[in-house]
This record gives structure tokens, C-alpha cells and sequence, in this order.
């Protein structure tokens, strides 16, 4: 069974993964890859199931399904659950152009072409280089190292977890507030 503190570092590492992650595909990709068990195999989702079977759906459909998902197979309290999604899924209806980071030129220029949609009509399609797998496999990578780096880095291992939320939102609110 698993211990308080196991159930608290869970719970950190899901606020941290969605709040803090990186981009919405990113994040998606580390929630399939790692958090999503696959009804036909009782596994997690490999990038190629991904790639081949969700990858041309759009991400608010996405995140939907993912969410319920989590809802339905997670031991996390529903309520944790609903608001740690509160981000992504406000992400969801705002302009892809809004929300790169100013100082990450190359994503301007890599998503020139869908700039002008919401977040949640672009697909992951939308965001794959000429190695779907690999770039499924990377991002939700990036999102795990994110996560450790948070931890270690930023010392959110020892903290309350009281804290990580009230610290994340101010740290968006900050994001919204100088963003572009």
C-alpha cells in the first residue's frame, strides 16, 4: 500500500507535470506515454499507438479523454484530478501564438503555419518533426526531466504540497500577465 508521502510525491509530480510540464502537446505526450494505461493491453501507451491511432485528434479532445481517463484509472481524488487541469484545459481556447514562451524563437518560427489557431484545434500532427515516435518519446521525456528538476532543483520534494499549488499559480499568473 502506498504511504502518505508516497501519495503527496504522486500528487506533486502530476500538479508539476501539467502546471509546469512545458507546451500542451508536450504535456499530453507524457500523460499517454506515462499515466494512461491502454484497455486492450493493461500498458501504458507506446509513441507509436500514438502516433498512429491519436495523433490526428485535436488536443481539447485530448485533454478531455485523457482527464476522464485518468479519472476513471487513477487512485488520485477526483477533485486533484479536475484541478490540476485547470491549466491545459484554459490553455485550450487561447491563440498557439500566445503562448510561446518569448524567448523560444524557434517554436515561433517551427509552428509558423498554425500560430493563428487555439491550442486546442492544433493536433499533434501539428507539431511533429520528420520522427513522429521520436518526438512523442522526447517531449514526454522533456516533461519527466522537468518534473525531477523541480524537485531536486527547485526543492519541491520536501515542500507542502500547499505550497507547490499556491507557488505554480502565481508563477502563471506572472506568465499571463508578461507574456506576449
Amino acid at each position: 500500500m502506498d504511504t502518505i508521502e508516497d501519495q503527496e510525491l504522486a500528487i506533486k509530480s502530476f500538479i508539476i507535470a501539467l502546471w509546469a510540464g512545458g507546451y500542451p502537446h508536450e504535456i499530453i505526450c507524457f500523460l499517454l506515454r506515462h499515466l494512461i494505461v491502454d484497455d486492450s493491453e493493461d500498458n501504458h501507451l507506446d509513441s507509436s499507438k500514438i502516433e498512429k491511432k491519436l495523433s490526428s485528434i485535436p488536443l481539447k479532445k485530448l485533454i478531455k479523454t485523457i482527464k476522464n481517463k485518468l479519472i476513471s484509472q487513477s487512485k488520485l481524488p477526483s477533485d486533484i484530478i479536475d484541478s490540476a487541469f485547470f491549466k491545459i484545459e484554459f490553455l485550450m481556447d487561447v491563440k498557439l501564438a500566445y503562448i510561446i514562451k518569448p524567448a523560444d524563437k524557434s517554436a515561433k518560427n517551427r509552428w509558423k503555419k498554425i500560430l493563428h489557431k487555439m491550442v486546442g484545434e492544433t493536433t499533434l500532427q501539428d507539431y511533429f518533426g520528420s520522427n513522429p515516435e521520436q518526438n512523442i518519446n522526447y517531449w514526454a521525456y522533456s516533461v519527466k526531466k522537468r518534473i525531477i528538476r523541480a524537485f531536486f532543483e527547485g526543492g519541491w520534494k520536501d515542500r507542502s504540497l500547499k505550497d507547490l499549488c499556491i507557488y505554480l499559480k502565481r508563477l502563471w499568473f506572472h506568465e499571463l500577465e508578461y507574456s506576449n
